[in-house]
C-alpha cells in the first residue's frame, strides 16, 4: 500500500515573478502567472491557450523555483540522476496532464527523451493509487513540440484533440511493441 503525501501548488501562496513577462489569467490558482523572458513565447502561448479552452478546468505553469516539490527523477543520457520540472500541470474533467513544450529543435533530444521515459512511468505510478488519491482522474504525460502546437491550434482543435493526437505510448518510445 502507498503511502500518499499531498502537497498542493497552492501551499506555495505568491508566485515571485516579474511583472512584464506575466498574465492574468482565469484558471490558474494565482493571481497572476509568469513565463520565461528568454525565449517563452511558446510557453505565454501555451498558458492562453489553456485559459480560454474549454476543455481544460484548471492548470499550472510549474515554477521550479517555487514548486520544487514537483519533480521527476530521471537518467540522463550519460546515466547520472537528474531532476526535471515538467512546464505544465493541467486538469481536464477527466484527466490530469503533465505537460512539457519544446521547441522544434529539442524535441529529439537524448535527454528529452530520458525525461518523457520517466515521466511516463511516474504516471503510470500514480494511476495505480486509489482513484481518490489521484483527484479521481487518470494522470497521462504528453510532450508538445512548438509545430505542432502551433499547427493544432491553426485547425481550431481543443486540448483534448491535442493530447489524443500527441499521445504515446510507453513501448513505441522504448521501441519496444510487444512492453
Amino acid at each position: 500500500e502507498a503511502e500518499v503525501e499531498k502537497i498542493w501548488f497552492s501551499s506555495v501562496p505568491h508566485l515571485r515573478i516579474r511583472e512584464s513577462y506575466s498574465l492574468e489569467l482565469q484558471k490558474v490558482i494565482y493571481e497572476k502567472m509568469g513565463y520565461p523572458s528568454n525565449r517563452g513565447g511558446f510557453e505565454k502561448d501555451m498558458s492562453l491557450f489553456l485559459d480560454k479552452d474549454v476543455d481544460v478546468q484548471r492548470f499550472l505553469k510549474i515554477s521550479e523555483s517555487q514548486h520544487a516539490f514537483a519533480t521527476i527523477f530521471y537518467l540522463r543520457e550519460d546515466g547520472l540522476l537528474a531532476s526535471y520540472h515538467p512546464d505544465f500541470i493541467v486538469c481536464t474533467k477527466e484527466k490530469i496532464f503533465i505537460l512539457e513544450t519544446k521547441s522544434n529543435a529539442q524535441i529529439k533530444d537524448a535527454n528529452v527523451r530520458h525525461k518523457r521515459i520517466a515521466s511516463i512511468e511516474w504516471c503510470k505510478k500514480i494511476n495505480q493509487l486509489k482513484a481518490e488519491d489521484r483527484m479521481n482522474r487518470e494522470w497521462e504525460y504528453l510532450l508538445l513540440s512548438e509545430d505542432n502546437f502551433y499547427g493544432y491550434c491553426s485547425s481550431n482543435a481543443t486540448f483534448m484533440d491535442i493530447a489524443r493526437l500527441s499521445g504515446v505510448s510507453p513501448s513505441a518510445l522504448i521501441g519496444n511493441l510487444f512492453a
